[in-house]
């Protein structure tokens, strides 16, 4: 826990460099490894009426299946292994988290590369990720957590009008407007070599790190147009906002 919570602070703090940058946690004594996959593409990015598609993208990719293997055969052949991965979407970065034990890492690492570089974007998959999310936008979000729903107003409420408005996960309405295309054109357009930062820790090798990022090199070469991050409003007075 002591290495992957060192190794989080150092992969914040870097930040966004550019293609092929690695960030590096070495720990020769430990038995796992680490691996994020940071993209400098988070829902600021989300197009207008489609707010929530890089969390749809996101999400597909690691809640589906590769070109070879289908998200439950994953789930599965992981199982034993003690291996897990997930994404998380915030305003401005996409990352993809992958920890296994060393011992595992030559039958882990070709479904994490699968899953990366050959995303089989079934579209069961996708109309199973896409009613969670609209699950979550319409119903979850207002009954599960006052606290939480209110920390989501407070966000409209600073950054409306920008692209920082909306919730991560979207709108009702632009969620159901969310297609199978609409996906696939958005991991090709943003989820890309160009905006990539690779964190990697724990007791790993130089040989598996340049085959990494040889890999990884195959990622689309489209040059990806992130819009920059708006400032927040400023009050003027004291403001309220009263939500029934």
């Amino acid at each position: 826990m002591k290495i992957l919570k060192a190794f989080i602070i150092s992969f914040i703090l870097t930040g966004f460099i550019s293609a092929q940058e690695v960030v590096e946690l070495k720990q020769p004594n430990s038995s796992k490894i680490v691996i994020k996959l940071m993209f400098n593409n988070g829902s600021m990015s989300d197009p207008s009426g489609k707010e929530g598609l890089t969390f749809t993208t996101a999400s597909v990719i690691s809640q589906g299946g590769t070109g070879d293997l289908s998200f439950s055969d994953i789930k599965e052949k992981i199982y034993p292994m003690a291996a897990s991965y997930n994404s998380s979407v915030d305003k401005e970065v996409s990352i993809f988290t992958y920890a296994v034990h060393k011992d595992w890492l030559d039958e882990f690492y070709p479904i994490l590369k699968g899953l990366i570089l050959n995303p089989s974007f079934k579209e069961s998959d996708f109309e199973r990720v896409k009613i969670n999310q609209q699950s979550y936008v319409d119903q979850v979000i207002r009954a599960s957590s006052d606290e939480e729903y209110s920390k989501k107003a407070l966000e409209d409420f600073l950054f409306r009008g920008t692209n920082y408005q909306h919730m991560v996960e979207g709108k009702s309405e632009s969620v159901k407007s969310i297609t199978l295309e609409d996906v696939k054109e958005h991991y090709k357009n943003y989820f890309t070599k160009n905006n990539l930062l690779i964190g990697i820790a724990g007791n790993y090798s130089e040989e598996f790190l340049n085959k990494l990022k040889s890999d990884l090199a195959q990622l689309p070469d489209t040059k990806p147009q992130i819009p920059q991050a708006p400032e927040s409003k400023m009050p003027e007075g004291i403001e309220v906002e009263i939500i029934a």
